[in-house]
């Protein structure tokens, strides 16, 4: 299981750690950095090992889950930049994951879809490899970089 977001996350503007810890970016750039070497989780999915190159949609939403948490409303930081990006790692978990093999504008149910609306609830994105969901299992990502 999941820590509730430590202070250094809290100090960030963290609100959802997604299993990770948070550290602050070099040089004084606005974001945070979150990591785990055996992967980062919402909900005890994984996110797809798909889109995840630096400034995908699903990489921006990913993002803007862990600064507003789910449901989250964006507040004055807004959207992720496009830099963001996902850290990747051998050896993290292998699970079920929110879908985001779509491209941009190909399903609704995926977290590369567009970037979600405030209010957006992660549970209700497609689990696996397809928009109507499977049991597809994918290598968590070992963190996620996100500048805003």
């Amino acid at each position: 299981l999941c820590s509730v977001p430590s202070e250094s996350c809290k100090a960030l503007g963290v609100r959802e750690n997604l299993c990770g810890e948070c550290e602050a970016l070099p040089g004084g750039k606005k974001g945070f950095r979150l990591y785990n070497p055996g992967g980062i989780t919402f909900d005890g999915y994984t996110f797809d090992d798909s889109n995840n190159g630096p400034g995908s949609q699903q990489v921006l939403n990913v993002c803007m889950l862990a600064r507003y948490g789910n449901k989250g409303d964006y507040g004055a930081a807004g959207a992720a930049k496009a830099t963001s990006l996902a850290l990747t790692a051998r050896g993290t978990v292998k699970g079920p994951h929110f879908y985001g093999a779509c491209s941009e504008g190909g399903c609704g149910a995926c977290s590369n879809n567009g970037l979600l609306p405030p209010g957006a609830d992660w549970r209700m994105l497609a689990i696996g490899n397809s928009c109507n969901g499977d049991h597809d299992l994918d290598r968590a990502w070992a963190g996620v970089e996100c500048h805003f």
